[in-house]
Formats: structure tokens, C-alpha cells, sequence
């Protein structure tokens, strides 16, 4: 195994160290690696300075378990628009979901109402699918 520079590896006994760095000080020790908490290692991935095989040796490239599925149950959460009963402008909403327009007289009040209007219908037609 080779070791490279950021990236993580999986000791003896399962554990994730790094990211790896170059380790100058530690060259003349024979220590070439070294993780954030300046643990070191020889280029092999060997940790004990005799050479014995230890639980710190590195025995492989760490790769993250990808996340589990989750199970499918009863419940779900969905997401979708609601028409809200009100008064908005001239439109009016009641609690059945029945839509009315009332009178205007100005070409602002009937853009303003076909707005509402179409924002209203939209919601609608994508809760009908």
C-alpha cells in the first residue's frame, strides 16, 4: 500500500486516521507520514518503531460506508401546494375551496386578480396529478 497526502486510512483495529501529511521531522526516525494528531508512520504503514505488527498499523485506503437505505414504513411526508380560504384583493376563497371574483373597475385590480387567480389554479392543477 502506498500512503498519499489527504487522504485516510483504516488501522489494524478499524480505526480512521488522518488526513495524511508528508512528515519531515520524522524522516530520520523513518517515520514518513503523519496524521492531524502527529501520530506517525513509516512509508509501509507500519507504526511500532520496532516493526511489530500493532493495531495501529495502517492496513488500508478508508472508504466511508455508504449511507444504510431507510426501511419503508406506513408514514410518509408529502409536500404539495394548498389553496388557503381568504380575501385576496377581489378574489375570494371560502372554506369549501370555491373560488369568486368580485366587481373592478381598474385594469390594475383585474391583473392584480388574474394573478391571484392563476397562482390559485396552478395549485389546483398540480394537486390534481
Amino acid at each position: 500500500m502506498k500512503l498519499e497526502v489527504g487522504k485516510y486510512y483504516r488501522t489494524r483495529d478499524g480505526e480512521k486516521v488522518g488526513p495524511m501529511r508528508a512528515d519531515p521531522r520524522g524522516r530520520a526516525r523513518g517515520f514518513e507520514w503523519a496524521d492531524e494528531h502527529d501520530w506517525a508512520w513509516r512509508a509501509d504503514g507500519t507504526f511500532d518503531i520496532r516493526r511489530l505488527e500493532c493495531d495501529e498499523d495502517l492496513i488500508a485506503e478508508w472508504v466511508d460506508e455508504p449511507a444504510a437505505p431507510q426501511p419503508a414504513g406506513p408514514v410518509r411526508t408529502i409536500t404539495r401546494k394548498e389553496v388557503v380560504p381568504g380575501t385576496y384583493g377581489d378574489v375570494f376563497v371560502d372554506e369549501d375551496g370555491d373560488v369568486r371574483v368580485g366587481y373592478m373597475s381598474d385594469a390594475a385590480d383585474i391583473r392584480a386578480a388574474i394573478a391571484t387567480l392563476s397562482e390559485i389554479a396552478d395549485a389546483m392543477e398540480e394537486n390534481s396529478k
